[in-house]
């Protein structure tokens, strides 16, 4: 497991729904995103935790992002509060982390909480390797045009949420 992952325990009674994710997933040959997306953030970043977590017990070189890293006021312009630092995402994390080898990329260049720009975290990692990113980054445009064995996409639907806006690979009920 790679360094990048945060340590998460993963609840008996919802291992074997994770576990069977990972297993749709596959052996990470290459490098690959999972986008992990769903009805309700809080629980689409939990179970995100909790892939990661699994995918790096499996033994796969696991990193770990958040759009929340990728949004904000970091530029302090009030008209676009929420909006995504799309060129950042790109450049700093998807493009970089696909390329692979000794390419370094960014996790996240925003403070989702104070919506300031934080020093970049490089990080690398070796050529198999899974990157799990959450939030709603199903619909994004720059993660459609890839190439769809490089990403997954993973819907996590609540009770009485809404269906996937975007091409889920893998629906689950959390």
């Amino acid at each position: 497991m790679v360094a990048a992952v945060p340590v998460v325990r993963v609840p008996r009674e919802r291992r074997a729904l994770v576990e069977s994710v990972a297993a749709s997933i596959g052996p990470v040959r290459g490098r690959r995103i999972v986008v992990v997306d769903g009805d309700d953030p809080v629980t689409g970043r939990r179970f995100a935790d909790e892939l990661a977590a699994v995918l790096g017990e499996q033994g796969a070189a696991v990193f770990r992002a958040s759009m929340d890293g990728f949004r904000g006021r970091a530029d302090g312009d009030e008209r676009f509060p929420r909006s995504f630092a799309d060129d950042a995402f790109r450049r700093s994390l998807v493009e970089p982390f696909l390329l692979g080898g000794s390419t370094a990329f960014v996790p996240a260049v925003v403070d989702a909480q104070r919506g300031t720009w934080i020093e970049p975290r490089w990080l690398t990692g070796p050529a198999d390797a899974v990157l799990v990113l959450d939030g709603d980054a199903l619909e994004r445009d720059d993660l459609r045009e890839l190439d769809a064995g490089t990403v997954t996409g993973v819907w996590v639907a609540t009770a009485d949420g809404r269906s996937a806006p975007g091409p889920a690979s893998i629906v689950v009920r959390a």
